[in-house]
């Protein structure tokens, strides 16, 4: 029979077990120390680094510059569209000023522009008869007549082509308008300082800064 011998092999296998989990809590114990050592180090050396960054927030740095650029970027956009407003007022009080016709009401661009007679007299007040017969407005093709006359006047008195619209744009209101109709109104503006014969009005536009960072 086995017995006692067996019943003795259990204990000693028993104590062997034992002491073997034993040894593995003091390794754990231990690697758990020298963790916790590692993570006072660090933090200690983070607050030492100074005040914003002694909550362990290893990102600071980093969040700040993009604060800073978000604020940059809206900045930007914001200056560009007040350079566009800018430009718009500066485009419309020119042409008022040239053609002698007074925006309607509203001081909406379409509506003072579409029909292509005022910006036809405009160009006329440039280089007298350069388009020689102006439509009345009314009749659409008349009116994309008028348009088409204008761009043709603008390029003949030395504005490029990439600076005109097609006119389209302008009497359907598509993608380009207004962005393209101002352009060209000051492309106009400067081919007009070259014009023979030609005093005035200038057009004038006021430049928007960003601030600094």
């Amino acid at each position: 029979m086995s017995y006692p011998k067996a019943i003795i092999d259990c204990i000693l296998a028993v104590k062997r077990v034992a002491a073997k989990g034993s040894t593995n809590n003091k390794r754990v114990t231990k690697f758990n120390t020298d963790k916790r050592a590692e993570q006072a180090a660090l933090r200690a050396k983070m607050e030492a680094s100074g005040p914003a960054n002694s909550s362990g927030d290893t990102d600071f740095s980093q969040r700040g510059k993009s604060k800073a650029m978000t604020a940059a970027t809206a900045s930007v956009a914001g200056v560009q569209d007040a350079q566009a407003e800018a430009d718009m007022t500066a485009a419309k009080e020119w042409l008022e000023a040239l053609s002698g016709i007074a925006f309607p009401p509203s001081g909406d661009l379409w509506e003072a522009t579409k029909d292509g007679n005022l910006l036809c007299v405009a160009v006329n007040r440039i280089r007298p008869n350069a388009i020689g017969k102006i439509n009345k407005p009314g009749a659409p093709f008349k009116e994309m007549e008028n348009l088409t006359n204008f761009v043709s006047a603008c390029k003949t008195l030395g504005v490029r082509e990439s600076d005109t619209f097609r006119p389209p744009d302008l009497y359907e209101k598509r993608v380009s308008y207004p962005k393209a109709i101002i352009n060209c109104i000051h492309a106009l503006s400067k081919a007009a300082k070259k014009a023979k014969g030609f005093d005035g009005p200038y057009l004038a536009v006021e430049k928007i800064s960003a601030r600094s960072y």
